[in-house]
């Protein structure tokens, strides 16, 4: 730790190093990022010659950083919303006026079509940069994804095909039992499992009942966070369903929310890449 004078401009400008990865290339080799106080020392430090005009760069960028944390709190909190509502309306503690009939209790394999894919063989290029998005674990609410495979590929391997709107669930890894509805139409994996809904069901109700019981699931099928879960799992899991009417505008509500989460996301994302460009122009 360094105790560094200099006032906000110097802040912003140290800042924007760790952004572009400056101190990385300082600690290469390290098991850690660490710089040496001589290191600081000889930093080069590119300044207008007025304090008058560093201070003013110092608040424009301060009062950016504020903007910034208002709307992270903003977003942090459409995501708390999103989460307490998820649990009143799948605990029944809060239902929409008019709806009053008791939800009956299914499996969930037996109201819904799912299944899982498989991944075209490494060896053979051939199989892979074609035209089709092939949607792994990790990318199930993404628009874009890092692999392509070829029509070759699909007929090679076990990988299947999904339309957009399909509700994606990752099995394996790190991102088990995280729910989406797939942003493009592709192919999955064996770490993906489709799921679509029987006529009387809905696909957004069952997705986000899968994302309010996720620790639930977690918690019972993956213990200390090990090994996966599989499509047979999935099946057997016990879903409680009101009308297909109530579903619907449950599923429609909660949309709604993601919608406003997306929007902020976007905003705060587009805000975080204005003050990047701005460093640069300032500082670099």
């Amino acid at each position: 730790v360094a105790g560094i004078k200099g006032g906000e401009y110097i802040y912003q400008f140290l800042f924007m190093l760790e952004a572009n990865n400056y101190w990385k290339s300082l600690s290469s080799g390290s098991t850690f990022d660490s710089i040496t106080k001589e290191q600081l020392i000889d930093l080069p430090v590119r300044q207008p010659a007025s304090e008058q005009e560093r201070n003013r760069i110092g608040k424009l960028l301060h009062i950016l950083d504020s903007i910034l944390a208002a709307e992270k709190r903003k977003l942090d909190l459409l995501q708390k919303k999103k989460t307490a509502l998820l649990r009143q309306i799948f605990e029944r503690k809060l239902r929409f006026k008019g709806y009053d009939n008791p939800w009956n209790r299914h499996k969930l394999g037996s109201i819904t079509d799912s299944y899982s894919g498989g991944t075209p063989p490494v060896s053979d290029s051939s199989y892979y940069g074609g035209d089709i998005p092939f949607i792994r674990s990790a990318e199930i609410a993404n628009e874009s994804t890092e692999l392509f495979i070829t029509q070759s590929g699909l007929a090679a391997s076990s990988a299947k095909r999904v339309k957009k709107g399909d509700v994606l669930y990752a099995l394996y890894g790190a991102n088990s039992g995280n729910a989406s509805f797939a942003k493009l139409d592709g192919a999955i994996n064996q770490a993906v499992l489709s799921i679509r809904a029987e006529k009387g069901f809905s696909n957004s109700f069952i997705m986000y009942w899968l994302q309010r019981s996720k620790n639930a699931i977690i918690g019972t099928f993956l213990q200390g966070g090990q090994g996966n879960l599989s499509g047979s799992i999935v099946k057997k899991l016990s879903i409680q369903t009101p009308r297909i009417d109530e579903q619907e505008r449950i599923g429609l509500f909660f949309i709604k929310i993601d919608s406003l989460i997306t929007a902020e996301t976007r905003k705060l994302d587009l805000l975080i890449d204005k003050k990047k460009a701005l460093l640069q122009k300032m500082f670099v």
